[in-house]
This record gives structure tokens, C-alpha cells and sequence, in this order.
């Protein structure tokens, strides 16, 4: 057997339809600036991370020419300390390189 489906015919008045195609046009507003508005957030982000990074790399070379001006070559180990250290870190060893008389001393 099989069955029939009911259908049934809507008209919309005039307002009825302009008030749909506002909300449509509306709804792809949103999408457009709410697409604007993460791209920019990730931009952000992405900048600030960027310019961390860099200010991190420009302590780490500072921190390592004034050991070496100070200390002469340096061992591997100091590369290496440096390289995987953070920015508070990097600032601390630079403040430790004004009183440290010998290299690991700088590291404590």
C-alpha cells in the first residue's frame, strides 16, 4: 500500500518576503564579519607570537655575544642552555652576567 503525502501551498504576502530576504541578506552579513573578525584575531595572535619569538631570539644573541666578550669561546653547553631558554630566564642570565665572575655561575 502506499501512502500519500499531504502537501500544502504557502503565500507569502509581500512583506512577508521582503522581511525573509532581509533576514538572508543579514545572515550572510554575520558569516562575512564574523569570518573578518577570526581571520583578524588569528592574525593577531600569529603577530604577537611572531614578535615574542623575536624578542626572545635578540636576548639569546645579546645574552651570548656578552658571554663571549666577557668569557672568550664558549662550550657547546652554552648554545644549548641558551637556545632552550625563555625570556625571563634570558633577562635573568643577562642581569647574572654583571656580577658573575666565572661562566656557570651565571646559570645558577
Amino acid at each position: 500500500m502506499i501512502q500519500q503525502q499531504n502537501t500544502a501551498t504557502i503565500t507569502l504576502s509581500p512583506f512577508t518576503s521582503e522581511i525573509l530576504y532581509m533576514l538572508t541578506e543579514r545572515i550572510d552579513q554575520w558569516i562575512e564579519q564574523w569570518k573578518l573578525e577570526g581571520y583578524q584575531e588569528a592574525y593577531n595572535q600569529g603577530y604577537l607570537k611572531g614578535y615574542q619569538e623575536g624578542y626572545r631570539i635578540g636576548q639569546a644573541n645579546a645574552l651570548y655575544l656578552v658571554l663571549q666578550g666577557k668569557f672568550g669561546d664558549l662550550p657547546a653547553w652554552v648554545s644549548e642552555k641558551i637556545n632552550n631558554a625563555d625570556s625571563i630566564t634570558l633577562k635573568h642570565w643577562l642581569i647574572n652576567c654583571c656580577r658573575a665572575d666565572q661562566l656557570e655561575a651565571i646559570f645558577t
